[in-house]
């Protein structure tokens, strides 16, 4: 599958909530990488990306602001009006169970992103992640399951959604490059991308 003109492939990932009410969307795994720098010579040669680098945890990440991010993304998607047509369709006391299920094989990222959206709107949500970041999963896999408010899941479930399609988008992608070059002795340095906010 290929998203909108580009050559790179997209990935889908799914919530499926238990009253029925599917949602989904797509987003694109970008634009090709590169670029050099010294510091991240340095750190691939620690262990870097390419090198089994496995610190997703946001904190990791010295600039990386979570609940600015998830405060800036949850303004744009909602505006000043919040999610209306949840406020419209749902009662103010209805709780659900979700899913959220990738439809093809990826490497999952961004999950502690994407579950900071949920508990922004509902502190008392019950999360259950099935995976890791980084993990290599199978079309169908359960990556979470959410127990919590209704309202408050289906206003976060798009940005949590796009978020975590796009960062495994990448992720999945990176995969492909960092296999392609195994045992060659090259190291791939980073990839350039930019998420929502």
């Amino acid at each position: 599958r290929s998203s909108a003109g580009t050559d790179l492939p997209s990935y889908r990932v799914t919530a499926s909530f238990s009253n029925g009410m599917p949602s989904s969307g797509t987003s694109p795994a970008a634009r090709k990488w590169a670029r050099h720098r010294p510091h991240d010579l340095a750190r691939a040669r620690r262990g870097g990306v390419g090198q089994g680098m496995t610190d997703t945890d946001p904190a990791a990440i010295p600039t990386f602001d979570l609940a600015e991010f998830v405060h800036r993304v949850l303004a744009e998607d909602l505006g000043s009006g919040g999610d209306v047509t949840s406020r419209s369709t749902i009662d103010a006391d209805a709780r659900f169970t979700a899913t959220m299920n990738c439809r093809e094989p990826i490497v999952a990222a961004g999950l502690d992103i994407a579950m900071a959206f949920f508990r922004a709107l509902d502190p008392d949500v019950v999360i259950d992640v099935g995976v890791t970041d980084g993990d290599r999963v199978t079309s169908g896999t359960i990556l979470v399951t959410l127990h919590g408010k209704a309202r408050a899941m289906l206003s976060a479930e798009r940005s949590a959604l796009n978020t975590l399609q796009h960062l495994s988008g990448i992720a999945t992608l990176t995969r492909t490059y960092v296999d392609a070059i195994a045992g060659t002795g090259a190291i791939l340095l980073d990839t350039r991308k930019t998420i929502p906010g």
